[in-house]
């Protein structure tokens, strides 16, 4: 199975600490990934090196989703969902190919906050998806993306694509 971009979402402002509170993530078809920086237009870009851009597993949200989460673009704070490839198989230091262009290497497990359980409705959502919520990486090469493009892993740790039981991320440990 090819691994492929299944959704793309990006914040343009931050997010209102009120309720109802939301990620703030609008979806997109196509996104400019800046070296260096992240996605173009989006409010958090260029902030923190390590935190440029936000990965997770539609296999993952898929099993976060029968645990009462939603799980629609950007509903658990991630920019890019990718269908077919465990990525939190992936070393840090592992690089992906995204479509033709853009180049990206994961920096680290992303950790569920606070945020994430008032956005959810769910207190207990930090720990309880911990090791679930993706990883995190910084762009190496700009480049636009689109939904359905391609996902390769070309250096680094490596990952196979993935069959819905390995995805799931319920094994991992993310220390």
């Amino acid at each position: 199975m090819t691994a492929v971009i299944a959704s793309l979402t990006y914040q343009p402002a931050a997010s209102a600490m009120a309720a109802p509170y939301r990620f703030n993530r609008v979806a997109v078809a196509t996104a400019r990934l800046i070296a260096g920086h992240g996605i173009e237009g989006d409010w958090k870009a260029g902030r923190n090196p390590k935190r440029q851009i936000n990965l997770v597993a539609r296999e993952t949200l898929d099993g976060l989703a029968r645990e009462g989460y939603r799980t629609g673009p950007g509903e658990i704070g991630e920019q890019i969902v990718v269908r077919g490839l465990d990525l939190m198989a992936l070393a840090p230091g592992s690089r992906l190919r995204l479509g033709e262009s853009a180049l990206i290497e994961i920096t680290m497990a992303r950790t569920p906050c606070d945020w994430l359980g008032l956005v959810q409705g769910k207190p207990d959502a930090p720990t309880a998806a911990q090791g679930r919520v993706g990883v995190m990486a910084r762009v190496i090469e700009g480049g636009i993306v689109r939904v359905g493009d391609p996902v390769q892993v070309i250096g680094g740790g490596g990952a196979q694509a993935t069959t819905s039981a390995s995805a799931s991320g319920s094994t991992v440990d993310s220390t």
